[in-house]
C-alpha cells in the first residue's frame, strides 16, 4: 500500500472523529494519528508510585528524539514502518516529522493541529497543508492537553480523562492508560507508555477499531 492510500485512510478516520466531535462525542485519536491521562486501576510498590513518576517526568519536560514506529491497520495489507523525529516542549507544542517512507510533518499547539504532506515523489516540501482549529473542538483541545501533561508530568487533567495502571520500578516502568469516558473509549482502547526514570522510551496505542501503533524513541536530547 502506498503512503497516499494510507494517508487517505487516516484522513477518513480523522473526518469521522471530527464529525463525531461536532455531535458532542469526546475524542483523542489525533494522538494516535501522530503515533501517545486518571483515577487508579491499581497501585504500585511504595518505593515507586505515580507521584514519583509525574515528578520525574516534570524534570524532562522538553526534549527531542528520533523515532521508529510501526502501524497496523485494517487499511494496510502489512504493517507500515515509519521513522523520523519528534519534538516536545513544555509550552504545549508537539511536532512529529516523518522522513521515511514518506515525508509528513504534524504540528500540534494550543490553537490547532496542522498537517503538512509532500507529494508522492517528494519533489515539493509541502504540497498540501490541512489545519484543524482546536477552538472548534473543545474536547479535542482538552485531550491533547492531557497528552502533553504526560510528557510534562502534570497529573490534574490526566486524572479527569484516564484510568491508569503503573507497574515496574524507576529504571523500568510501564504506565497503561484507559479512557474513563465512554465516548472517548469508542476511539481509544488503551495507551501504554514505558520508560526509565523520567525518560519515555516507548509508546503503544490501541484504537477501538483494532488499529495499533508502536513507537520507539531513541537518540533523545533535552531541549
Amino acid at each position: 500500500m502506498t503512503h497516499r492510500t494510507f494517508n487517505s485512510a487516516v484522513a477518513i478516520k480523522l473526518q469521522r472523529l471530527i464529525i463525531a466531535s461536532a455531535h458532542g462525542i469526546n475524542i483523542l485519536a489525533v494522538w494516535a494519528l501522530m503515533v501517545f491521562m486518571v483515577s487508579p486501576l491499581s497501585a504500585t510498590a511504595d518505593d515507586w508510585d505515580f507521584d514519583d513518576l509525574m515528578a520525574a517526568l516534570s524534570e524532562h519536560s522538553s526534549f527531542s528524539a528520533d523515532f521508529n514506529e510501526e502501524r497496523s491497520s485494517f487499511f494496510l495489507s502489512r504493517p507500515l514502518k515509519l521513522s523520523g523525529h519528534i519534538i516536545f516542549d513544555s509550552n504545549d507544542r508537539m511536532e512529529k516529522i516523518v522522513t521515511e517512507p514518506f515525508s509528513e510533518r504534524i504540528i500540534i499547539d494550543e490553537e490547532a493541529v496542522v498537517i503538512h504532506r509532500t507529494n508522492e515523489d517528494g519533489k515539493n516540501e509541502a504540497t498540501h497543508t490541512t489545519r484543524y482549529s482546536l477552538a472548534k473542538y473543545p474536547f479535542l483541545s482538552k485531550a491533547i492537553k492531557a497528552v502533553s501533561n504526560v510528557f510534562s508530568g502534570q497529573r490534574e487533567l490526566l486524572e479527569e480523562l484516564y484510568h491508569w495502571q503503573l507497574s515496574g520500578e524507576r529504571e523500568a516502568w510501564e504506565l497503561v492508560l484507559e479512557p474513563r469516558d465512554e465516548d472517548l473509549a469508542e476511539f481509544i482502547t488503551s495507551i501504554s507508555v514505558r520508560g526509565t526514570d523520567g525518560v519515555i522510551t516507548y509508546i503503544h496505542s490501541l484504537e477501538a477499531d483494532g488499529d495499533e501503533s508502536s513507537m520507539q524513541l531513541v537518540n533523545r536530547t533535552e531541549n
